[in-house]
């Protein structure tokens, strides 16, 4: 009646320190940043799906912009096009050109994480709850971190 219990938790939700994996506090991408690598990357999902979905194309529907279908569209490509460069290059479009990109604490990238990490962005509200060390609950479920590039 008096011993304790002890939980063992998913790796994934262990404390993970920036120094235990070998990222210095500094290097951290900060809060803008990933926001304005969002935006260019919806942004530019926006207007491929635009173009490509247009009136002016003969073999596709009319999807107007705003319309239901074309969010979903543009929410599709979306999750294509991140889990796509974060898996090859380690960091989307949008995050390429605001100098951040994805690491990964162990072992390399696969797609399946990368997949699973750009699901949870688009669901929005897992990369707003973050941890001391900046990290989304997607960068917890997945094993990764978003740092600036030198």
């Amino acid at each position: 009646m008096g011993e304790a219990v002890t939980r063992q938790y998913p790796k994934c939700f262990k404390p993970v320190t920036l120094a235990a994996m070998g990222v210095e506090p500094e290097r951290r991408a900060s809060f803008v940043r990933r926001v304005a690598a969002l935006l260019i990357d919806w942004g530019a999902c926006l207007v491929i799906a635009t173009v490509l979905f247009s009136s002016a194309v003969p073999w596709t529907p009319d999807y107007s912009f705003g319309s239901p279908d074309l969010s979903l569209i543009v929410l599709g490509l979306f999750v294509l096009e991140t889990s796509v460069l974060v898996w090859l290059i380690q960091g989307s479009f949008g995050q390429r050109l605001v100098g951040i990109s994805v690491v990964s604490i162990s072992g390399r990238m696969t797609y399946w994480r990368s997949l699973v990490r750009s699901l949870l962005v688009s669901l929005v509200i897992p990369p707003l709850v973050m941890d001391e060390d900046g990290r989304g609950l997607q960068d917890r479920a997945t094993g990764t971190q978003v740092v600036r590039v030198p």
